[in-house]
């Protein structure tokens, strides 16, 4: 005899684990430990696909990204979900590990030589730290503006190439996000930190790409270092603009 109940939603008689009516999901258990975790998990799309998504994008980071561009995406983790999780935890580690202000004395930011100079620096590092967990979100747009140009020959569309650099800036984060720990270990790492995530990135477009458009390395390389410079070129541009603009509409 098949078992039925009533929606604690809609008071409809229910046969099956779902209402047909509302589609209320029946629930026997008490909510758990283990069962708001799995909640989370797919609340953030997490419970299925994500671990196939990390390790696929690790080892064959062309078939990934070709298979959700031909329209198999349901293996994989949605691009954008990946993305503000990863960012999430890696802007966290960025800041607790205090890595963000160790790169900034490694990488040598002249000292300014009055007062107001030094209260705009520290401004505008204040503004950066608080808007870091972004700027993957901001600079991926860019970047692939200048993938599209470097590949025009491939004849692909400005959209594909947001769902491409999504998912490999991701990745590149996944492993900064493994790294990071070791700056714990041993602290100095942190000033050289910002070199080592230079060169992770580089290395994993340029391994990536090469899987993604079955070139050859030394192409990749040039496209991804190219790819780099002028996405980042216009990210800057752009920026300098809209600090511009508010910068003159806040003085009038």
């Amino acid at each position: 005899m098949e078992d039925t109940s009533k929606c604690r939603s809609c008071n409809s008689v229910i046969s099956g684990n779902y209402c047909s009516e509302c589609g209320q999901k029946v629930i026997h258990e008490r909510f758990t430990v283990s069962s708001f975790v799995q909640t989370l998990l797919v609340a953030f799309n997490l419970e299925k696909g994500f671990l196939f998504t990390v390790k696929e994008l690790f080892i064959h980071p062309g078939n990934a990204v070709n298979d959700y561009l031909s329209g198999k995406t349901k293996p994989y983790v949605n691009p954008l979900t990946y993305l503000l999780v990863i960012g999430g935890v890696y802007s966290f580690l960025l800041l607790k590990l205090n890595i963000f202000d160790a790169g900034m004395e490694a990488i040598g930011t002249p000292s300014p030589t009055t007062d107001e100079a030094m209260a705009l620096q520290n401004k505008w590092f204040t503004f950066y730290k608080n808007i870091i967990n972004f700027i993957p979100l901001l600079l991926i747009p860019f970047i692939s503006l200048a993938s599209k140009w470097v590949y025009k020959s491939r004849q692909l569309y400005y959209g594909e190439f947001l769902i491409i650099n999504s998912f490999l800036f991701v990745q590149i984060l996944v492993l900064i996000v493994v790294l990071a720990p070791i700056v714990l270990i041993a602290p100095p790492i942190a000033e050289v930190f910002p070199f080592i995530t230079l060169f992770i990135i580089i290395a994993y477009l340029s391994y990536s790409l090469k899987s993604i458009f079955r070139e050859s390395f030394f192409r990749s390389l040039v496209k991804a270092i190219l790819s780099l410079l002028l996405g980042y070129l216009l990210f800057v541009i752009f920026f300098v603009l809209i600090i511009s603009i508010i910068a003159v509409v806040a003085l009038n």
